[in-house]
């Protein structure tokens, strides 16, 4: 199974707290997938980055169960990332108060395509 898989909400969390932290969350959700390919994996799995994504290849027997514990875990930490504000709030608000202002939720990890 091919699994590509990106974080919706990290171009606008990137703006609110940097570039420096975003890597962080980037590397929370590599461990986050190694962790589920070492629980519904395989020793044959791969794990890469492409473009603005990740890319999951598995010999996993449930893909399924294995994209909805990565999405799962990664919604539960990320919130560690986060302000407590923001996370109280639900996610972040840009331009507040002015006619710009832009709501954006806690970052998910969202299928961008897979195939069996």
């Amino acid at each position: 199974t091919d699994l590509r898989l990106g974080i919706e909400g990290y171009k606008a969390y990137c703006d609110v707290y940097g570039f420096l932290a975003g890597n962080e969350v980037i590397a929370f959700a590599a461990k986050t997938l190694q962790q589920a390919i070492g629980e519904f994996g395989t020793h044959d799995d791969f794990l890469g980055i492409v473009d603005d994504h990740f890319v999951l290849l598995t010999q996993s027997k449930d893909a399924n169960a294995m994209q909805a514990s990565i999405q799962s875990k990664f919604q539960e930490g990320v919130k560690a990332f986060y302000s407590f504000a923001d996370v109280e709030r639900g996610g972040l608000v840009i331009n507040a108060g002015t006619g710009l202002e832009k709501k954006y939720p806690l970052m998910g990890v969202v299928a961008l395509e897979a195939s069996v």
